[in-house]
This record gives C-alpha cells, sequence and structure tokens, in this order.
C-alpha cells in the first residue's frame, strides 16, 4: 500500500528537521511527529537511501572523477540510438548514465534534460527521481527536492514491483557499463535482485531483466571456466579459492544461466532478446561440450534439447539481421573452425553496424584460420596482415589489453618483432584486463624475446607469467557477495494480506535497510517486572537463513503485545562464547521459541532446552516452521506450528501469545 499524505508529511519532517519552505511558499516549523509517523518514515528514508541514485552510488565514485573516461563514453553513447518501446529498461537505463555523465562533466542542464526525458517516458522512474532531488538539494531548491523525494516515498512505500526491479536493473547496468571489461562481478547482485522481483511482475520487461541476469551468469561462467583451467596447469597445488570455480559452483551457474535465457525466449516481446538468448543458450553448451547438453538442463522438454549448432541456427532464424546475433554466431564458428561461414556473419555484422567486438571477432578469426593453415606462406600472412588491420580498428574504439596482446602476435608470427614487443608492453599498461588470459600475454612475449635472442628477457617473462597466474588465482572473483537471502526470502515469503492469517514480514522489509539484516526494528526490551519469575516471556532461537523473519516476529510481539523477548542479536552478551549465552537465555526465559529450518547450534539449542524444560511446568519448547523443512527428530513428538509462505495461521499466532505470556 502506498503513503498519505500524513505519513508522507511525516516521512519529510523527519528526515528534514527545522525551518523548511514547502510549496505553498510558507515556512513551516518542523515539529515532533507521532511514533507512527517517525517509524514509517525511517523505514522509508532507509528505502530510498538503500536504492540511492547516480549521482550517489559509491560504486561510481571513482569513475565520476575520472573525466577523461566520462569525455570517451559520452561520446560513444552520443553515436547510438535506443527505442523506448522495444526495451524500455535498457533506454530509461543508458539515458540516467548520459545525466550521470553530463552532470559529472560539469554540464547541470544537460543532466537535468536526460533524467526529465526519462520521467517523460516512466514517471515512477526511481532513478531519475532520486538524481533530480539530488541535484535539485545541490542547488538549495528544497521545493523542488522534497516534490521528488515525496514522490519516492509514495512508491517505495508501496508494493510497486516493476519500479523497484527496474532500478536494481539500472543500477547493475550502471556498474556494468564500466566494468564490462574488468574481472569484476560487483553488479550481479542488483540484477540478480531484478530477476528475483520480475518473477512477481507481469509486464514485458522482466524478461530484459531475466536477459541481463542470466548475461552475467554467462560471463562468470567464461571466468569460472577460466579458472578451471589455470589452476589445473599446476598438479598438487593448494588453492585458498578453489570453491569459487568448483564443480558444483559451475554447474549450478550453467543450470541457472540455461534457466533464464529459456524463460526470456519463451516470454519476450522482442526478436532481439529471443533470438540472442537461443544463441547463449548453445554458447553456454559450447564452453564445454563434452560435458555439457541442454537435454540435462531440460528433461522434461523435448523441444529444448537442441545441439548447439541447431540453436544457433534458431537465434539466426529469428533475427537473420541482428548484429550482435550475427557476430556472436561467427565468433562461436571460429570456435568450430567453420571459417567461410563465420567470415560471412562477420563481414555482415559489421556492415550493419562498426564494432569494437565485430572487428575483434574477426581478427580472431584471421588468426585461429592462420593457425589452422598446414602451409605457412605469403597468401596466409595475408590472413596475419588482415588481423592487424582489424585489431588496429578494434583499438580505435577502446584500448583494451586483449586487443594489445593479439595485436603484438600477429606482429610476431609476421616477424616483425620489435612491433610485437612494442604491443605486449602497451597489453600489460592497460587498465583493462577484458576477461583475457594475461598469462598468455607474458608467454608470448617470452616467446618473442626467445626468437630474438634474449634468453635472459624470456626467462624473466615466463617468471612473470607464472606470478600472474598466482595472482589471478589467489583473487577470487569480485561478485559483491549476491545476496542470496534476498532472493530466498523474497521467492518464499507473501507479504500480501492472507485471510486467517498473520503477516510477520512486511513489504519495507525487503527494500528498507532491514535486507541489510539490521536490527533497527527492535529496540531494548525494557525494564523488567519484578511480579514475574522469568526476565523474559520467550527467547527465539533462529539460524541467520531465518533472521530477517525471526526480528520482525519479535518486533511484532514487542510492539503489539508488550512481550519481553530474547534474541541472539540483540541480548547475547558481547565476548562470551555462543553456548553460554545459548545456556543463559534459555533459563532467563519463560518459554523458548524455535524457528525452523535450522543450521548451526540448532542441535545443541534444542538439546538444551529440552534439558531446562524438565525443570518447567507446562509447554517450554514451541517449534515453529515458516518453511518446508524436516523437523528434527527430537522434536517430533512436539506440535509444530506451520507458516504458509511465512505467515503464521491466526489460531497459532493467539496460541503463541498467551502460551508466552507470564501470568
Amino acid at each position: 500500500m502506498g503513503l498519505s499524505t500524513k505519513q508522507t508529511k511525516g516521512y519529510r519532517d523527519y528526515l528534514f528537521m527545522g525551518s523548511l519552505k514547502y510549496n505553498d511558499g510558507h515556512c513551516h516549523v518542523w515539529k515532533q511527529p507521532n511514533y507512527y509517523d517517525m517509524a514509517h518514515g525511517e523505514r522509508i528514508r532507509n528505502m530510498i537511501d538503500s536504492f540511492s541514485c547516480h549521482l550517489r552510488w559509491q560504486e561510481l565514485k571513482a569513475i565520476a572523477k575520472d573525466k577523461s573516461t566520462l569525455k570517451r563514453e559520452e561520446g560513444i553513447l552520443a553515436r547510438e540510438t535506443w527505442n523506448f518501446y522495444d526495451r524500455p529498461t535498457y533506454y530509461t537505463a543508458i539515458r540516467n548514465l548520459q545525466g550521470f555523465i553530463a552532470y559529472n562533466l560539469q554540464k547541470p542542464v544537460e543532466a537535468q534534460d536526460f533524467f526529465e526525458d526519462v520521467l517523460d517516458k516512466d514517471q515512477n522512474n526511481v532513478n531519475a527521481l532520486a538524481n533530480l532531488a539530488h541535484m535539485f538539494q545541490e542547488l538549495g531548491k528544497l521545493d523542488h527536492h522534497h516534490r521528488y523525494v515525496d514522490k519516492l516515498a509514495v512508491i517505495l512505500g508501496g508494493k510497486n514491483y516493476e519500479e523497484k526491479a527496474r532500478a536494481y536493473a539500472d543500477k547493475a547496468h550502471a556498474i556494468r557499463y564500466f566494468e564490462q571489461f574488468k574481472r569484476c562481478f560487483r553488479y550481479m547482485r542488483y540484477i540478480q535482485r531484478a530477476a528475483v522481483i520480475g518473477k512477481h511482475c507481469a509486464g514485458p520487461q522482466r524478461a530484459e531483466w531475466f536477459f541481463d541476469f542470466a548475461l552475467a551468469l554467462y560471463r562468470r561462467d567464461v571466468q569460472m571456466l577460466y579458472l578451471r583451467k589455470l589452476s589445473s596447469s599446476e598438479e598438487n597445488e593448494l588453492l585458498d579459492n578453489s570453491d569459487c570455480y568448483s564443480d558444483t559452483k559451475i554447474k549450478e551457474g550453467f543450470l541457472n544461466a540455461c534457466n533464464y535465457f529459456k524463460q526470456v525466449a519463451m516470454i519476450s516481446t522482442s526478436r532481439d532478446y529471443q533470438a540472442l538468448s537461443w544463441v547463449f543458450l548453445g554458447i553456454l553448451v559450447n564452453h564445454d561440450p563434452e560435458h555439457r547438453s541442454l537435454a540435462e538442463v531440460f528433461p522434461e522438454k523435448p523441444e529444448y534439447r537442441l545441439t548447439p549448432d541447431q540453436c544457433f541456427e534458431k537465434g539466426l532464424g529469428i533475427h537473420p539481421e541482428h548484429e550482435i546475433v550475427l557476430r556472436r554466431v561467427g565468433s562461436e564458428y571460429v570456435k568450430l573452425k567453420r571459417f567461410e561461414e563465420a567470415k560471412q556473419l562477420l563481414d555482415k555484422s559489421l556492415n550493419i553496424l562498426q564494432s569494437r567486438f565485430g572487428y575483434r571477432y574477426r581478427a580472431d578469426m584471421y588468426l585461429k584460420m592462420y593457425e589452422a593453415a598446414s602451409v605457412k606462406d605469403e597468401q596466409t600472412k595475408e590472413l596475419l596482415r588482415n588481423a592487424v588491420a582489424d585489431l588496429e580498428k578494434a583499438l580505435k574504439f577502446k584500448e583494451v589489453h586483449a586487443d594489445f596482446s593479439d595485436l603484438g602476435y600477429a606482429y610476431f608470427l609476421l616477424g616483425e618483432t620489435n612491433q610485437a614487443l612494442n604491443k605486449f608492453v602497451q597489453a600489460v599498461r592497460c587498465d583493462q584486463d577484458d576477461f583475457f588470459d594475461p598469462v598468455l600475454t607474458h608467454q608470448r612475449w617470452a616467446e618473442c624475446l626467445e626468437k630474438d635472442n634474449q634468453p635472459e628477457g624470456s626467462r624473466a617473462e615466463l617468471e612473470k607469467a607464472k606470478e600472474i597466474r598466482k595472482r589471478v588465482l589467489d583473487t577470487p572473483l569480485e561478485e559483491d557477495q549476491c545476496d542470496s537471502y534476498f532472493a530466498h526470502d523474497f521467492e518464499h515469503y507473501n507479504t500480501n494480506p492472507k485471510p486467517g492469517f498473520v503477516r510477520i514480514l512486511m513489504d519495507y522489509h525487503f527494500w528498507s535497510a532491514c535486507s541489510k539484516r539490521r536490527l533497527s526494528e527492535l529496540s531494548s526490551p525494557g525494564p523488567t517486572n519484578g511480579r514475574h519469575a522469568y526476565q523474559f516471556d520467550l527467547f527465539v532461537w533462529h539460524t541467520e537463513e531465518n533472521s530477517r523473519w525471526a526480528v520482525a516476529f519479535v518486533h511484532k510481539l514487542e510492539s503489539e503485545h508488550k512481550l519481553r523477548c530474547c534474541i541472539e542479536r540483540r541480548d547475547f552478551m558481547v565476548g562470551r562464547e555462543v553456548p553460554g549465552n545459548i545456556l543463559d537465555c534459555l533459563k532467563l526465559s519463560y518459554r523458548c521459541v524455535i524457528v525452523l529450518p535450522g543450521g548451526k547450534w540448532t542441535k545443541y539449542t534444542i538439546n538444551q532446552a529440552l534439558g531446562v524444560s524438565n525443570t518447567r511446568e507446562g509447554l517450554f519448547i514451541l517449534p515453529i516452521k515458516v518453511r518446508e523443512c524436516p523437523v528434527p527428530e527430537e522434536l517430533g513428538y512436539m506440535t509444530v506450528r506451520e507458516c504458509e509462505e511465512g505467515q503464521v495461521k491466526q489460531e497459532h499466532w493467539d496460541e503463541i501469545v498467551t502460551i508466552c505470556r507470564q501470568t
């Protein structure tokens, strides 16, 4: 539900204490809002802070100061065109990004125009509203600032799943845009959230979010397979981060990516997305064809059990004139040594749109054709010259490690050693690592020096290759620690009212700082009532996985029923071992609620609770199952109160309150 005028006013008063000038031209003096307004306002402020905007995101702080990068990207984006009605999320993400660039290049009027263009197309766009709110606050135009903040409060105070998913997708796009050539996945958590929320949306935009998340999983798959290959080059080596690219994690990511691409192919109304989804399904299998197949992913769906070749043909059939479809299939045909078909597709792609990737893929094709040739003569050397020409064109778009390294390799094969060495130097000086193998660059460099009769320099480069390899393997993929709890909670818990049930989690729990497991909802349980035998009415034991639900459960009991609860995060004694804290809390509590599913320390807690229950009269342990899971056999004889989508039956809730209240 949205905010009433009173609630919005209470939020704004709370956020901007002091003398404020509103749109009516009068000066209003801040007054202490009532408790509800203040608490609700705090939640809304947390929501707005947690979403933030381009002009405030920490992930873009360094970029905001890099004027050369901003000017370069400003020019690139100005040359491209987008259709809002075909790809609405992408359109608004690009426009917001252009606004961010203009603002940080000291072009505030242009920045405002970009943000307002977004709102012309999407009046509830969270990031455009927040960007404008920030701009007007900087200018001191607080009446304009308040207007945008008020609208954000209404949007973020209601469900508005599409607006929130789009905001997360926008943030993922902005971070990825400036890190697309980095071994970095800081944007992963945001696009994952957009995809998870998208499952609750009916609009066509969810296909965009699904596709971007699947693409992120595909990019990570490339990196994990690369790391596994790199690690296998040395036997009997202990690797601290090998769990980042374990077989289990690689398979999980592969299956997840395939399922999301399949959903896009099914639900998208865009030929672009339909075609590209089939192409990437083929690419994912082609990453490891000996161990992968779509039959494994979709055993019950024979229509999806296609070979990579069939996937590529299907994608080309859906959109035979799409430049990205053409170049991606062309690059895969290069891997399969289908050079003639690859050249036709890559040439066609470049005729439609000249791009760095198009030139790079075609240069790679020429290099592979040269390597595959049985005879190395002047005719095959022409392939190398073609590769050089294409790589030089690619570097005019953006200077990246991969293109310099391949250019150096092409010059080496042509016998132009000095040219090759200079390109290798440029490669390692380049800021971009662009998913290319930096170990290979130093190995090529060493080979070039060896041919130039520089054995000492060659040995030094081989040692450097070993150092680089170790550094890459010692650095885990920077995935931003994807918020798996967010996805898990959002999929299993329902915040809509259910007749006959009591809601524990409300909508704001998924958008405010509560998503970071803060205890901002919980206040001190208050002074002990001397008439009661126990300090607490109940001790709530939960795992980290259930922490969001457990905190909300305690808050509801304390705020609505005045029960005194004991919960680990607030009431454990700092510095004391966990077992001692658990035992103390059990002894100080009238009842014990065990939240299932359990985890670490749950078995210990149950056993200690059973021991304490032998000294008490009446029921002591109340198990509550918030999601489907096995019940520990120690609790098998007890009544387990089961939730539905995280909500408690009214009769069970009444029982819990009655049983836990000391009389």
